[in-house]
């Protein structure tokens, strides 16, 4: 059964899975498509047996372009993830959607600086969040900038802590 098509404009290009909450709602992103066509962030809630679309957030480039990876979500509510590039220096970055009043809000966790650096740079993938508040993910480059590609190093697995920019 198809639950949603996406048409560009709603988002385009899923490369994540689905994270679903306690309630059931699904949560996702696209890697291009919305307002600016830099990906989306989206929720899928079932509502008399028909599938409904709301998209929570659309990328805009410096808040972040190409939510490529799986979200995480808090008991409180708040979505994670990652951006391949975008951010303040083009790298991508690590974020915090949270819900409120007006809609939903972007709290810019971490901004990758640049390929090359050990802390690692544009994350493909999404976060994994534990009990105690800490992120864990992984980026598509950075390391040791002695292997793989000239001056970017193979990737890194890294760990923001609860508080706590690296």
């Amino acid at each position: 059964m198809n639950l949603i098509d996406f048409d560009g404009s709603n988002g385009a290009l899923l490369l994540a899975g689905l994270t679903i909450n306690a309630s059931g709602t699904l949560f996702g992103a696209t890697l291009y498509g919305g307002t600016y066509n830099d990906g989306t962030v989206f929720s899928l809630s079932e509502d008399s047996g028909r599938w409904q679309l709301q998209t929570l957030y659309n990328f805009g480039g410096l808040d972040g372009l190409q939510p490529a990876g799986t979200l995480a979500l808090d008991e409180a509510g708040n979505i994670y993830g990652t951006t391949y590039e975008g951010g303040a220096y083009d790298w991508g970055e690590v974020f915090q959607l949270a819900p409120g009043g007006e809609g939903w809000s972007e709290n810019v966790l971490y901004n990758f600086t640049v390929s090359g650096k050990r802390f690692g740079a544009s994350p493909l993938d999404g976060v994994l969040l534990d009990g105690a508040g800490n992120l864990f993910l992984t980026t598509n480059q950075g390391g040791n900038i002695n292997d793989c590609q000239p001056n970017a190093g193979c990737g890194t697995v890294i760990e923001l802590s609860s508080g706590q920019k690296p």
